[in-house]
């Protein structure tokens, strides 16, 4: 194999593009020495995927791939964006739903930030909703943080949705959770 090529103490993570990733590639990277893989799949909501941030609905290649990592032995952290404009609390409830349903060791939980040049930016600004004017008021907007209400979606809800997802999935036995004991 590979181990000849690479020194025990080297360690490496990575964060690929799930629609690229395959079984075969992941086999390989672990054969290579990467232990930590980083996923990316923004929400556990379809609807939220494919119609509200214009990607394919890659939900079930997702779990397929996270599977065969786990079996694999990678310790795997996904991330999800709480927050799209559009995206309803039953959506979000889905994106929690999915991410409880993961062998993962942990989950982070972002929120929509409208980037310059993101379809979020535009949409928020062409509505009117986004009142930034100067660029030390862009630097204020946040990952982790959530400074404007748009409609039907106050910050504090999706700030308190982030707080809640993250200790629910990463400190809470999900058992407990999905059990209702908790």
């Amino acid at each position: 194999g590979y181990d000849a090529l690479i020194p025990a103490s080297f360690s490496f993570s990575f964060n690929p593009e799930i629609t690229h990733l395959t079984e075969s590639a992941l086999q390989t990277y672990r054969e290579l020495g990467l232990k930590d893989l980083t996923v990316s799949i923004e929400s556990g909501s379809s609807y939220v995927l494919t119609k509200l941030m214009f990607r394919k609905d890659y939900l079930e290649k997702a779990r397929r791939l996270i599977q065969h990592a786990h079996d694999l032995g990678f310790r795997i952290k996904c991330l999800f964006v709480l927050g799209v404009p559009g995206e309803s609390a039953e959506m979000r409830q889905e994106t929690l739903s999915y991410a409880l349903s993961l062998p993962v060791d942990w989950c982070t939980f972002y929120i929509a930030t409208p980037v310059p040049g993101s379809y979020i930016y535009r949409h928020l600004k062409e509505s009117g909703l986004l009142q930034v004017r100067t660029p030390s008021q862009l630097a204020m907007i946040k990952f982790r943080y959530r400074s404007f209400d748009i409609p039907g979606m106050p910050a504090s809800e999706i700030i308190e949705a982030q707080d809640l997802f993250e200790g629910i999935v990463n400190f809470v036995d999900p058992y407990l959770y999905r059990s209702g004991k908790y």
